[in-house]
């Protein structure tokens, strides 16, 4: 289970965003519009595999790690989803906040902080029978811990990342059309519409 650390994921407060003060985030849910934090919901066909794996997740938490130069934090997984933000799935119980910095530095090396929660999309996982479960992707905004590097060998065996890097434009051989991570790619670097 991940937990927070309340000395090193508190996210930095910022008097004009209503998420201040937040070093935790178990359930999504607690958030609305009206709290300033852009909800969506999204509906997604699944196989019955991915059904029965994203069945036993509460979510994924997602962050967007931009350096004092803006550049953003990418690794470029070999699979074939191409380049990514930092990503990984909550466990039921797990706080998000914890997720998004333990899996920054798994994938990536750099050691993170979280600055604010940026959105969350309600995800509605359905199979061709009918059978639904809902899923919460918390995309976060963060910046790198100061001294800390890319890893040399970054992620974990089963992950297969070829890469990381900081880019200050989205890299063209980046895969788009991967949910929604080619719009969050482009957010995160100014050159995407809302």
């Amino acid at each position: 289970m991940i937990s927070a650390d309340s000395s090193t994921d508190k996210m930095t407060p910022d008097d004009a965003n209503p998420t201040d003060g937040i070093d935790s985030l178990t359930n999504p849910e607690t958030f609305t519009e009206l709290d300033g934090v852009q909800i969506s919901d999204e509906v997604q066909v699944v196989s019955e595999a991915e059904f029965e794996r994203r069945d036993t997740w509460d979510g994924v938490a997602v962050i967007g790690v931009t350096d004092e130069n803006g550049d953003l934090l990418l690794a470029k997984f070999a699979d074939g989803h191409g380049w990514m933000l930092p990503n990984g799935p909550v466990e039921p119980g797990d706080d998000y906040v914890a997720a998004a910095t333990h899996w920054a530095e798994v994938m990536t090396g750099v050691s993170v902080t979280v600055d604010d929660i940026d959105r969350i999309r309600r995800r509605h996982y359905q199979t061709e029978d009918g059978r639904e479960t809902i899923g919460h992707h918390v995309i976060f905004q963060g910046s790198p811990v100061e001294g800390t590097a890319v890893a040399e060998n970054p992620g974990l065996p089963q992950q297969d990342i070829e890469t990381v890097g900081w880019f200050a434009h989205p890299p063209a051989d980046a895969d788009w059309d991967h949910e929604n991570f080619g719009k969050d790619v482009r957010r995160f670097l100014g050159e995407a519409e809302e």
